[in-house]
């Protein structure tokens, strides 16, 4: 397995414990329409965009405009090489879990959550921008 298969592998056993409180897609890059980054999840009504890399890698420049915009767009990124950014992704999520208990959300009709502070916060620590 590759440096960066590790660090996916990783992150989907964790996406994994969560059910289906977590909405994941990974899109598979074809050469047709938009790129995009590795994740694109919704988190309890938040959307969230995780890119993984190798230790120490960047994301190139198409995805950094990618994050950028989903930061813009009121959405929470990530950049994750390592464990430590793996733990900050549980972090995030079980602090995003105690806000909304699943069992309080209304059945059968769109419904949205403020954004998160500490989401904020999450994003300027880890990813302190995202251009090389």
């Amino acid at each position: 397995m590759t440096p960066e298969g590790k660090i996916k592998s990783k992150i989907n056993t964790l996406l994994d414990t969560y059910g289906d409180r977590i909405y994941k897609f990974m899109p598979v890059p074809t050469g047709y329409g938009k790129r995009t980054v590795d994740y694109l999840l919704c988190v309890l009504g938040q959307f969230a965009a995780i890119e993984a890399k190798k230790p120490g890698g960047k994301p190139t420049g198409k995805q950094a405009d990618t994050l950028e915009a989903v930061v813009k767009a009121g959405g929470i990124a990530f950049v994750i090489d390592d464990d430590d950014g793996v733990d900050l992704l549980k972090r995030w999520l079980d602090l995003k879990m105690k806000q909304v208990p699943i069992t309080k959300l209304p059945q059968g009709r769109a419904h949205g959550l403020e954004p998160t502070t500490i989401g904020d916060a999450i994003y300027r620590q880890h990813n302190a921008g995202f251009k090389k």
